[in-house]
C-alpha cells in the first residue's frame, strides 16, 4: 500500500520513498502526463495513455498546505469558497471552464425528462419517486434540509431524502434489513428513472459509494455533490453508459481533500452549493408553464430572486463572523462580532477546564502542607506561638476537613477569581445545541469531534434537538445546576418565522426555568433578532445582510418606528393584529352566543354570490353552450368588479393582461374555453393564489438559466406597486412567507452554524492549549483528529456491500424483464383491439358469403401475425 514515486532524472529511471517528497519537487524532475522519451527514457504506450498530470490539472485538486490549526483553517476558509461557488455558478470559474454549469445543464435536462414522463402518463406506478437524496451523517442532514425546502417549493413533486444505509441495507443485500421505524420498503419507493442526488463530502464515504454503484441499475439519473471533481464515487459516475453526449454528473465544491474531522468548511459549502441546485432546478420548472402547473409550484420568482439577493449578501455576514476576508488571498480582519463568539467560548472554555485547574491547585497544595510537615490551620497555629495540645487537635480536625473537601474549595476559589457562577454543579460539563434539525446535528457532530481526544478531566458530552419540537421532551428532564445550553433563534422579526422564535424562546425558557438551589443552566442565545431573553445568561446578535422584508417595512410606515428590540411575544401580538384587521371571519370573533349568527351569514352570502356569479355567466355565454371564451370571460369579469364596486364590496380589480393570465390558469383542458365550474373556481381563488398565478412568468431560457438577485430597497417593493390596489397588505405579507422561510433554512441558519464553529473552536482550541501548556508539551493532541482510526475521507458503513454488484445485475435483469413484459403486453393488447376491428370488418363486408368471411378472417390474422411481430419489434428497439 506504500504511495511511491517515479522520476526521470538525467535518462534514468528511480523509485524514491515518500519520505523524499516531504517538500515538493520541481516539475521538471518529475515525470508528468506527457513524459519525454528523449534521453533513454522509455514509457510503455499503454502507461503513457494511463498516466494523470498532476500539477497544473484542473480537475485534480493539490493537497492542503500543512498547518498548525486545520480546523481554523476550514473555518477561515468559509468565506473564500462560497464566494467561489458563487461565482462559479454565475459562470465566472476559477480555472477556464465551470463543470458545475455543466452538470446543471444536465440536471435540468433529466428533470425536464422526468416532468414529461409525468405529463404524458408513462410513470405508472404511485410509488415512483422523481428526486431522491441520499447521503450519510452530515450529508444526510443537509438532503434533508434541501429535500424539504424542494417538496415545499413543489408539493406534487415526489422528492425523498432517505439514507444511504437504508437503501444499501434494502436492495444491497439478498436478506434486506428492515427499516424498522421508517416507511421505507422494497413496496413503498421505487426509483426506476429518479433523479439521484448523492451528497458526499468525500466522495467515497463507503456506503454512498456503493449506492451508486446500485442505483444504476433502476436510473441513468446519478449526480453527486462532491468536495472535488476526481473522488471514487465521481469516477463510477463517468463510467455510465451516455446518450452520446457529454453528461456531466458531477457537482463540486471545489474544496479538496480537508484533513481535519470536524466538519465546518465541507458543511458550509456543501449548503452552499445545494442551494445553488436548489435555485436552479426551481427556475427550470417555474420557466414552463406546464412543468409550474403540474408540480403546483408554490415559489415564485419573486422568492427566488429574494433568495440569490440574500445569497450574495451572505458573503459580508460571513466574513464578519469568521473575521477573515473572501479575498484569494484570506486576509485577517477585525470583527467584533468574531470577537464576541471567541469571548464565549473562553468564558465556557473555564467552565471546562475549572476541574483540571482545581485537581492542579489541590495537588499543589496537599504536596506542599505534606512536605512541609505543616497544614495551613496548623501551620497558622505555630506561627501565631500557640503551643497547647488540645489547640492542636482542633487545628488538625480543620486541616483534615480541608484535605476532604479540597477540589470543592480549589474550585470554589477559581469561581471566585473569574467571577463565574458558584452554584453550578461541580461535574463535567454538558453541551446542549438547541437548533433546526440540520443545525443543530452538523454542530453537534462538530463539536464532538473537536474534543474527541481531550481527556477525561476536561472531556464534555454533548446533546442536540430541535427546538421547535424535541428539545423540551428529550433534555429538560437532564437540565441540571452549570448544564450548557446554546440555542440558535430565527428571525422573529419576519412575520413568518414569529411563531418560530416565540417557540424557541419558550423551549429555553421552559429549560432555564428548571432550578436547584438557586441555581440552574447558563443558557446563551445566537440569532439575529436584537432582543435578550429575560432567563437566558447572554445573547450574541449576528448582524442583518439582507434587505427588509415588507412586514418590516409595513411597521415603520404605520408606527415610524422598527422592530429591533421586540420580544417574541410582542411581534407575535403585532402581527396577529394585523391578520385580525384583514380577515372578514376570525376564529377570535367567535363565541357561544355568536356563532351561528355569524356562520349563518357567512354562508348566506357565499351562496349569494355563487348565484351572481351564475347569472353574470349565463348572460354572457350567448351560444349556451355552458362555456366561456376569453373575451367572454373577461366582459364576465369586469361585470362582476362592477357589481361589487356598486355593492360595496371588495373586489380585485385587474387589467385584460391579468386577466387572460388567470384565464389560461383555469383553462385546465387547455380548450380554450372555461365551464361553470372552472369559472367559479377561478373567482374564488384566495387573493395570495391570484398574486402568484399573476406573478409567475415564465423566464427566457436563453443562454446561462441564472436567478438575477432583487434589485429592490425592501423586499415586496415591486410586488407592492404592481398588484392591485384592492389587495390588502397582510395578503402581500403572506405572499412572501415562502420567501422568508427560505431565507431562514438556507442563509439564516447557515450564519448561525457557522458562529458555532467559531465559538466551539475557540473552546476546544483553549482546553488543547492548556493540556500542551501545563505539561510542556507532553499532554498535548489535536482537535483535527479522532479516536476512529480513520486516516481516509470516509465514513464507515454498518452495512456490508459485499452483494452490491451481484444485486445490481440482478435488479438490471428483472427491470429489462419487466420493462419487455410491459412493452409486450402493451402491443398485444393493441394488436388484439387491431384484429378484433379487421374481423369485424370483415364480417360487416362479406356477411352475404360466409364461407368467404371466414377465409377473409383466417388471412386478416395471417397477415396481423406479421404485424404484431414488426409492431413488437418496433417497441422493443424503441425501449
Amino acid at each position: 500500500g506504500t504511495v511511491t514515486a517515479i522520476l526521470a532524472v538525467e535518462g534514468e529511471m528511480k523509485i524514491e520513498q515518500p519520505t523524499a517528497f516531504m517538500r515538493q519537487k520541481s516539475i521538471e524532475n518529475i515525470a508528468p502526463s506527457s513524459p519525454r522519451r528523449n534521453k533513454g527514457v522509455s514509457v510503455d504506450k499503454k502507461l503513457f495513455h494511463r498516466m494523470t498530470r498532476l500539477e497544473g490539472n484542473e480537475l485534480i485538486k493539490m493537497l492542503p498546505e500543512e498547518s498548525n490549526d486545520p480546523v481554523l483553517t476550514d473555518i477561515s476558509d468559509i468565506p473564500r469558497i462560497l464566494k467561489n461557488i458563487q461565482d462559479d455558478w454565475r459562470n465566472k470559474p476559477q480555472g477556464s471552464m465551470s463543470l458545475n454549469r455543466l452538470t446543471a445543464w444536465n440536471l435540468a435536462r433529466c428533470l425536464k425528462k422526468r416532468l414529461e414522463r409525468r405529463l404524458n402518463g408513462s410513470i405508472k406506478s404511485e410509488h415512483s419517486i422523481d428526486v431522491v437524496l441520499t447521503g450519510c451523517e452530515v450529508s444526510l442532514w443537509l438532503a434533508e434540509q434541501f429535500a424539504s425546502d424542494l417538496q415545499t417549493a413543489f408539493p406534487r413533486l415526489h422528492v425523498k431524502a432517505i439514507s444511504s444505509n437504508k437503501i444499501l441495507g434494502l436492495w444491497g443485500q439478498d436478506l434486506p434489513v428492515p427499516a424498522v421505524g421508517f416507511a421505507d420498503s422494497k413496496k413503498t419507493d421505487d426509483f426506476t428513472d429518479a433523479i439521484v442526488i448523492i451528497v458526499s463530502h468525500s466522495g467515497g464515504t463507503f456506503a454512498p459509494l456503493a449506492t451508486s454503484n446500485l442505483l444504476v441499475s433502476s436510473t441513468n439519473s446519478i449526480f453527486v455533490v462532491a468536495s472535488e471533481w476526481d473522488t471514487q464515487i465521481g469516477k463510477q459516475l463517468r463510467a455510465m453508459k451516455s446518450e452520446g453526449e457529454f453528461d456531466s454528473r458531477i457537482f463540486t465544491t471545489d474544496i479538496g481533500v480537508r484533513p481535519a474531522e470536524p466538519c465546518s468548511v465541507s458543511v458550509a459549502a456543501t449548503q452552499q452549493l445545494l442551494t445553488q441546485i436548489f435555485l436552479h432546478m426551481s427556475l427550470v420548472i417555474l420557466d414552463n408553464a406546464r412543468f409550474r402547473k403540474y408540480t403546483n409550484a408554490f415559489v415564485t420568482k419573486h422568492d427566488l430572486a429574494e433568495l440569490e439577493k440574500c445569497n450574495q449578501m451572505n458573503i459580508a455576514a460571513l466574513e464578519e463572523i469568521v473575521g477573515y476576508s473572501a479575498s484569494p488571498s484570506k486576509k485577517k480582519l477585525k470583527s467584533d462580532k468574531e470577537d464576541e463568539l471567541r469571548k464565549q467560548g473562553d468564558d465556557w472554555a473555564d467552565h471546562v477546564l475549572e476541574g483540571v485547574k482545581g485537581w492542579i491547585v489541590s495537588f499543589v497544595y496537599i504536596v506542599g502542607t505534606v512536605t512541609a510537615g505543616y497544614p495551613l490551620i496548623t501551620g497558622i497555629a505555630v506561627l501565631c506561638g500557640l503551643a497547647t495540645t488540645w489547640v492542636f487537635y482542633i487545628t488538625r480536625f480543620f486541616d483534615a476537613l480541608i484535605y476532604a473537601f479540597i477540589p470543592q474549595i480549589s474550585i470554589t476559589i477559581i469561581r471566585l477569581v473569574q467571577g463565574r457562577n458558584l452554584l453550578h454543579r461541580m461535574t463535567a460539563r454538558t453541551i446542549v445545541i438547541g437548533d433546526i434539525p440540520w443545525v443543530s446535528q452538523c454542530a453537534d457532530a462538530f463539536l464532538s469531534k473537536i474534543f474527541a481526544c481531550s481527556y477525561s478531566a476536561a472531556g464534555i458530552t454533548v446533546l442536540s434537538g430541535n427546538t421547535n419540537d424535541h428539545l423540551v421532551h428529550r433534555h429538560t428532564h437532564r437540565v441540571v445546576r452549570g448544564a450548557l445550553l446554546i440555542v440558535g433563534r430565527p428571525d422573529g422579526r419576519l412575520s413568518a418565522l414569529t411563531s418560530a422564535e416565540a417557540t424557541t424562546s419558550l423551549s429555553l425558557s421552559q429549560a432555564s426555568s428548571i432550578q436547584s438551589i438557586g441555581g440552574t443552566c447558563e443558557s446563551i442565545t445566537i440569532g439575529h433578532s436584537p432582543y435578550k431573553l429575560p432567563l437566558s445568561k447572554n445573547a450574541i446578535f449576528l448582524n442583518t445582510h439582507r434587505p427588509k422584508y415588507l412586514c418590516e417595512k409595513y411597521y415603520e410606515e404605520r408606527t415610524e418606528n422598527n422592530l429591533d428590540g421586540k420580544s417574541a411575544g410582542a411581534l407575535l401580538g403585532i402581527y396577529s393584529n394585523y391578520h385580525e384587521e384583514h380577515t372578514e371571519l376570525s376564529v377570535h370573533k367567535l363565541t357561544n352566543r355568536n356563532a351561528v349568527t355569524l356562520l349563518t351569514e357567512a354562508c348566506r352570502h357565499a351562496d349569494e354570490q355563487r348565484t351572481h356569479v351564475l347569472t353574470v355567466f349565463k348572460e354572457l355565454d350567448t351560444n349556451q353552450d355552458g362555456r366561456l371564451s376569453l373575451s367572454e370571460f373577461t366582459e364576465a369579469y369586469k361585470k362582476l368588479d362592477a357589481l361589487a364596486a356598486a355593492s360595496g364590496e371588495s373586489h380585485i380589480a385587474l387589467t385584460e393582461a391579468q386577466i387572460a393570465k388567470l384565464f389560461r390558469s383555469a383553462d385546465k383542458d387547455k380548450s380554450g374555453e372555461l365551464n361553470f365550474e372552472e369559472f367559479s373556481e377561478i373567482l374564488d381563488l384566495p387573493e395570495i393564489v391570484m398574486l402568484k398565478i399573476l406573478e409567475a412568468d415564465p423566464r427566457n431560457a436563453e443562454g446561462l438559466l441564472m436567478v438575477e438577485p432583487s434589485h429592490e430597497k425592501y423586499f415586496g417593493e415591486a410586488l407592492r406597486k404592481s398588484a392591485p390596489p384592492q389587495i390588502k397588505p397582510y395578503t402581500l405579507m403572506e405572499s412572501q412567507e415562502f420567501s422568508m422561510k427560505l431565507y431562514e433554512a438556507r442563509i439564516a441558519s447557515l450564519q448561525r452554524f457557522v458562529a458555532m464553529t467559531v465559538l466551539f473552536h475557540q473552546i476546544g482550541t483553549r482546553v488543547q492549549k492548556f493540556w500542551r501548556k501545563i505539561s510542556f508539551g507532553y499532554l498535548g493532541y489535536r482537535t483535527d483528529r479522532t479516536h476512529s482510526i480513520m486516516r481516509i475521507a470516509t465514513t464507515a458503513s454498518p452495512v456490508s456491500g459485499a452483494e452490491v454488484r451481484d444485486r445490481r445485475h440482478f435488479i438490471a435483469l428483472v427491470t429489462a424483464f419487466n420493462s419487455a413484459v410491459s412493452t409486450i403486453r402493451k402491443v398485444h393488447g393493441e394488436f388484439t383491439e387491431g384484429i378484433s376491428l379487421n374481423r369485424k370488418r370483415a364480417l360487416r363486408r362479406n356477411s352475404g358469403n360466409t364461407a368467404g368471411g371466414g377465409s377473409d378472417g383466417d388471412d386478416s390474422y395471417r397477415g396481423g401475425k406479421s404485424s404484431f411481430r414488426e409492431l413488437l419489434l418496433k417497441r422493443a428497439g424503441s425501449v
